[in-house]
C-alpha cells in the first residue's frame, strides 16, 4: 500500500470531488531535483484553487487535462513479468512560455529533459498542497512540438521500460595462429577490448579472469599481453563444453559468466556504471550492465536495494553483501540477451519473485511466496475479517464494478522446468522436470503448459527445493481457473497498488464459495454450505461453545433450525453475497474522475492432489523430529496397524509444550490446546473429518476488570485507574483496548492497554538445519517457540459514591499457537480454531451515577505448518483457509453500560496462517 496524507481521505470526502493534475518536472540528470530550485510545476488549474503551495512563480496552469494518457500497472506472476503503461500528456505553449522555459533551463543546468524524472501529482479543489497524492514517477524520452496548435506533446516511460536494453553485446575478433589442445596461450588478432571482468573464489582462486568462446569450446583466462591471452590452469573446456584444436582465422568471442547469489548478479547488472564513480555494485562494464542511476552517498536509486535484498534473503538465502552466499547461480552468455528479460526470467521468476515498480518510480521485485495469502472466510457469516487484509472495500467505496468471472485461460495444470545438473553455455538443457496437477487436469481439461526454463541454476538441493516451492505456490494459485473482476474506486484510495490484499463486500453472489446438495447420512461440517431443492443456502454452525459440529443427519433437517439430536449444530441461512479477499493485478487511473481502478483476483479453491513420498532420503533425519513427549504414550492416543499412524480415540488436550511421533499422525477427535503447542512427524499430519484442534482463548489472559478504587475529577467522580492491560506479546495477533468513559473530555475511568503483537503479519519463518550427520541434520532449528496471540485490555469502571459493585469487563484471552513441522501435512478436512476469545461487558453496580466499559478482544493465534521437502519427488502441504479460523475476539457486549460513554472497546488483531516449505 502506498502512504496517503493523514488527512487525505477526511478532507477528500467533503470536497467537490473535481481533480487538479499537477506534473513536477525536475533537472537533475535524472536523479529528481530539488524542491524549489530546479524543478517546475505544470497543472490543469490556477495555483489559487488550492492552498498552501510554497512556489507560486514555478506555477504554470497550461496542463491539457484530457490529454493526460490513463496509467495503468499490471502484473503476470504465472509468467513472472509486469508490465506498466507510458504516461503521455500535452503542455500548451501559450505566448512561448513554456519554450522559454525550456532554453532558459537547458542553458542553466547544461541537461536536456530527456531522462530527466517527471511526477504526476493527483489533488483536489480546495485541499492544501500537503495533501497531494503521488501517482507515479515516470522519465521523460520523447517530446513534440505542434507549431499550429502551439502545443507540446510530451512522452514518458517507467524504469521498468529502460530495461529492454541488449546486454552482453560481446567483443570480437579472431585467432591470429591456430590453437592447439595442449596450448597455454591464446594469440589474437586485436585483444584490446578483451578484459578479465569477473573475480569470484569459484574461478582460478579468486583471481580475475575473463572467458572466451572458440566454435564450441569456452576457454577460461587469466593474463594479457599484447594481443595474446594466457590460459588459466584448467581452464579449457569450460561449462562442459569439449576442448578441441582450432584454426587460424575462427572468431574469437568474449563471455559473459557470472556466479554467486541471483539477486546480487541483478543488482550488479542493474546497477553498474563504469565510468561514472566506483560503488558497491559498480563491478561489471558498460556493455554488461542496465546502467540505472545510482549514488552511493545519498544511497538515492532507480533500484529498490532494500527490496532485492530483503527477498534475496527470503528465497535463496542471500546474506544481503556476500556475492557467494546462499543458493547461487552460475550464468554463462556467449550471445545477447534481452535485459528485462535477463531479470525477471532469468533471475527473479527461477526464485519464485517477480518484477514491479513502485509509485516513486523505483525498479522493485516481490517474492511471489509473499502473494500467496488468503484471509479466512468466516465459515457463519461467509465474510472475510477487515482486518486480515491491507483495504477493506464496501458499497460505498465502490463505484462501480465488472461481473465475477472465471478466467479459464489463466487454468495451469502442469509446469515443465528445465535446468542444468552441470553448468553449460546456450540452450542444451539436459534435466527435464515435469510436474502435473492430474486432478485438476481430469476436473477442468487440458489447458496450455507453462514453460519455466531454471537455465543455469546449480541443482544443489536447495536450489531444487526452490522449484519444487515455486511450482506449489503456483499450482496453488492456479489449479483451477481463478475469479477475476474489474472495480473503479472512489478518489480516496489511491493508496491501493499492485500485489495489495483487498477484502471485497458486495451484494452479488459469491460463486467463489463451493456448496454441495444435502444427501442423507452427511457429515456436516461446521461452516459447510448446503443447497436445499428450492435452491437456498444453509451454513452448519456449532450451537453450543466449544462444539466442532461433523454431525451426522439420516433425515433432512429442518432447515433454519436445530436440525441434529444432540444439538450441535444449527442451520443458518446464508445471504450469498460476495465478501472475499483478493489480490490486485492492475492498477489504472480514471483522468477525467480522478477514480483509481483496479483488477482482482481470488483462487476458488485449494489443489486436491496428495501423493506422499516413501522412501526418500531426507535432508533432515528422522530424528530431527524427535521433539518432545511421544504422542502414542499419552492418554487418548494410540497406534492403528491398518493406517500405519498414531490416532486420537477421544477428544484429547495437549498443554503448552512439545510432542512428536516417529511416523504418520492423525487427528480424528477434538484436540484442545493452549499456550503454544508444536507437533512434529516424521511422516504426516492429517486432520480427519471429524478432527479439529481448539485453542480459541487458549493464549495470552486479558485484563482482569477493576472496582472503582480513587477520584479522578473534581467533581467527585470515583474511576477505576488500575484496571490491567493484556498480556503479551503475541506472535501476530495483538489484542483489543477496553473500553473506558469520559466526562467533557475528561477521563472518567481509565481502560486496559492491549497485550501487543511480537512480528509483522506476513513474517516468514526461516527454518536451518543443525548437527549434521552423515549428509543428514539431526536437528531443527528457527523455530518460533511462542505463536499464541496477546490479550485484551480490561474496560473501565466509575462509581458515585464508592462502594456500589461496579467491575470493568475482563479483556479476552488470545487465542493459542500452533505449530506443525512435519514431512507432508493435509489440513484440508479438519478445522483449526485459534481465534482470541471475546471481552466481557462488566458488571454494573448499584449507585445512582455509576458506568461500566467491555474489555477488549483478545488477539488471533498464529498457526505454523512447516514440510520438508524430498530430494526425489514432490511432497505436499495442503491447507483450506476456510476451516482456518485464527481472527480476534470481539469487546464484551455491551461496550458500555450506566453514565457517561467514552472509548469503546475494540476488536483483537488477527493472527495469521505461515505455511512453508523447507
Amino acid at each position: 500500500m502506498l502512504t496517503l496524507p493523514t488527512t487525505y481521505s477526511a478532507k477528500l470526502s467533503g470536497q467537490s470531488l473535481s481533480p487538479i493534475y499537477v506534473l513536477e518536472f525536475a533537472w537533475n540528470n535524472g536523479k529528481g531535483g530539488t524542491e524549489g530550485v530546479n524543478d517546475l510545476y505544470i497543472a490543469t488549474h490556477p495555483v489559487d484553487e488550492i492552498t498552501g503551495f510554497p512556489y507560486p512563480s514555478r506555477w504554470l496552469p497550461l496542463l491539457v487535462a484530457d490529454s493526460i494518457s490513463a496509467l495503468t500497472e499490471r502484473i503476470d506472476e504465472r509468467n513472472g513479468v509486469a508490465t506498466i503503461g507510458s504516461l503521455s500528456f500535452s503542455v500548451l505553449d501559450k505566448d512561448q512560455v513554456f519554450s522559454k522555459i525550456m532554453r532558459r533551463a537547458e542553458a542553466d543546468t547544461g541537461q536536456s529533459l530527456r531522462r530527466q524524472r517527471v511526477e504526476l501529482y493527483v489533488i483536489f479543489k480546495g485541499m492544501d498542497w500537503a495533501d497531494r497524492v503521488k501517482i507515479r514517477t515516470m522519465q521523460i524520452y520523447d517530446m513534440q512540438y505542434d507549431g499550429e496548435k502551439a502545443i507540446y506533446d510530451v512522452s514518458s516511460q517507467s524504469i521498468l521500460k529502460a530495461l529492454k536494453k541488449t546486454l552482453f553485446v560481446n567483443y570480437q575478433t579472431t585467432l591470429a595462429a591456430a590453437l592447439g589442445t595442449a596450448d597455454t596461450t591464446i594469440q589474437l588478432v586485436d585483444a584490446t577490448d578483451f578484459k578479465e571482468y569477473t573475480q569470484h573464489s569459484a574461478y582460478n582462486g579468486g583471481a580475475l579472469v575473463g572467458f572466451v568462446k572458440i566454435n564450441d569450446e569456452i576457454i577460461m583466462w587469466a593474463g594479457k599481453s599484447g594481443n595474446n591471452l594466457t590460459i588459466a590452469t584448467n581452464g579449457r573446456g569450460m561449462f562442459g563444453t569439449q576442448i578441441a584444436s582450432h584454426n587460424q582465422g575462427d572468431d574469437v568471442n568474449e563471455v559473459a559468466v557470472m556466479r554467486g547469489n541471483p539477486y546480487m548478479i541483478a543488482l550488479y547488472l542493474l546497477l553498474s556504471q563504469q565510468g561514472t564513480g566506483v560503488h558497491a555494485y559498480d563491478v561489471f562494464p558498460e556493455h554488461w550492465s542496465l546502467g540505472l542511476e545510482y549514488d552511493p552517498v545519498t544511497g538515492v536509486s532507480d533500484v529498490d536495494i532494500a527490496q532485492f535484498q530483503l527477498v534475496g534473503q527470503q528465497l535463496t538465502g542471500w546474506d544481503g553483501t556476500t556475492l557467494e552466499s546462499g543458493n547461487e547461480v552460475e550464468l554463462v552468455f556467449s550471445s545477447t540477451i534481452d535485459g528485462k528479460a535477463l531479470i525477471e526470467r532469468e533471475i527473479l521468476r527461477n526464485t519464485g519473485a517477480f518484477s514491479r515498480v513502485l509509485g516513486d518510480g523505483r525498479f522493485s521485485c516481490k517474492a511471489f511466496e509473499n502473494m500467496a495469502f488468503s484471509a479466512a472466510v468466516d465459515p457463519v457469516t461467509g465474510g472475510v475479517d477487515p482486518n486480515s487484509v491491507d483495504r477493506y472495500l464496501t458499497m460505498d467505496d465502490v463505484v462501480k464494478w465488472t461481473p465475477l468471472r472465471v478466467n479459464m485461460q489463466k487454468y495451469s495444470p502442469e509446469m515443465v522446468i528445465e535446468f542444468y545438473p552441470i553448468p553449460r553455455d546456450g540452450t542444451k538443457f539436459s534435466r527435464k522436470a515435469i510436474f502435473r496437477d492430474t486432478a485438476a487436469k481430469t476436473r477442468h481439461g487440458q489447458a496450455k503448459a507453462v514453460q519455466w526454463k531454471a537455465r543455469g541454476t546449480l541443482p544443489d538441493q536447495a536450489s531444487v527445493e526452490n522449484m519444487f516451492s515455486y511450482f506449489n505456490a503456483v499450482q496453488a494459485r492456479f489449479s483451477s481457473p481463478p475469479y477475476e473482476m474489474s472495480l473503479e474506486l472512489l478518489p480516496k484510495h489511491h493508496d491501493i497498488e499492485v500485489g495489495d490484499i483487498v477484502g471485497i463486500d458486495l451484494p452479488i453472489e459469491d460463486a467463489v464459495s463451493t456448496h454441495k446438495a444435502w444427501v442423507a447420512n452427511t457429515n456436516f461440517d461446521n461452516g459447510e454450505r448446503i443447497v436445499t431443492a428450492d435452491n437456498l443456502i444453509y451454513v452448519a454452525t456449532p450451537s453450543v461453545a466449544g462444539s466442532q459440529g461433523g454431525q451426522t443427519g439420516a433425515t433432512q433437517p429442518t432447515w433454519g433450525a436445530d436440525t441434529v439430536a444432540d444439538g450441535t449444530i444449527v442451520w443458518r441461512k446464508w445471504d450469498g453475497h460476495l465478501s472475499r479477499a483478493f489480490e490486485v493485478t492492475s492498477t489504472s487511473l480514471n483522468v477525467k474522475t480522478g477514480n483509481p481502478t483496479i483488477n482482482v483476483m481470488v483462487q476458488p479453491e485449494v489443489p486436491t492432489w496428495w501423493t506422499p513420498n516413501v522412501g526418500a532420503t531426507y535432508r533432515f533425519a528422522d530424528s530431527a523430529y524427535q521433539v518432545g513427549t511421544d504422542l502414542s504414550t499419552l492418554t487418548g492416543w494410540t497406534f492403528n496397524s491398518l493406517t500405519g499412524a498414531v490416532e486420537t480415540t477421544q477428544n484429547v488436550t495437549l498443554a503448552p509444550g512439545d510432542y512428536h511421533y516417529m511416523g504418520n499422525i492423525i487427528i480424528k477427535h477434538v484436540v484442545t490446546i493452549s499456550g503454544t503447542v508444536r507437533i512434529f512427524a516424521s511422516g504426516t499430519i492429517t486432520l480427519d473429518s471429524n478432527g479439529s484442534v481448539d485453542g480459541r482463548g487458549g493464549g495470552k489472559a486479558g485484563g482482569v476488570g477493576k472496582a472503582p478504587n480513587r477520584q479522578t475529577t473534581t467533581t467527585g467522580w470515583w474511576g477505576s485507574l488500575n484496571n490491567t492491560n493484556g498480556t503479551g506479546p503475541g506472535y501476530i495477533g495483538r489484542g483489543g483496548i477496553g473500553g473506558n468513559h469520559r466526562y467533557y473530555s475528561v477521563v472518567m475511568s481509565h481502560a486496559g492497554r492491549p497485550g501487543k503483537a511480537r512480528h509483522g503479519r506476513r513474517v516468514r519463518i526461516n527454518v536451518k538445519g543443525k548437527n549434521q550427520v552423515g549428509g543428514q541434520y539431526t536437528q531443527i532449528i528457527g523455530l518460533p517457540t511462542a505463536l499464541e496471540g496477546a490479550g485484551g485490555g480490561s474496560g473501565g469502571s466509575i462509581s458515585y459514591p464508592l462502594p456500589d459493585g461496579s467491575i470493568g469487563g475482563n479483556g479476552g484471552a488470545g487465542g493459542a499457537g500452533l505449530l506443525l513441522c512435519a514431512r507432508g501435512a493435509d489440513l484440508t478436512l479438519g478445522s483449526i480454531d485459534l481465534r482470541g476469545a471475546d471481552g466481557t461487558a462488566g458488571t454494573l453496580g448499584s449507585a445512582g451515577q455509576n458506568g461500566v466499559a467491555a474489555g477488549g478482544g483478545g488477539g488471533g493465534g498464529t498457526l505454523v505448518v512447516l514440510v520438508e521437502r524430498a530430494p526425489n519427488g514432490l511432497q505436499t502441504l495442503l491447507t483450506n483457509n476456510s476451516k482456518i479460523l485464527v481472527a480476534g475476539g470481539s469487546p464484551g457486549n455491551p461496550v458500555h453500560q450506566g453514565w457517561y460513554s467514552g472509548i469503546k472497546a475494540r476488536n483483537g488483531g488477527q493472527g495469521h496462517v505461515i505455511t512453508e516449505v523447507f
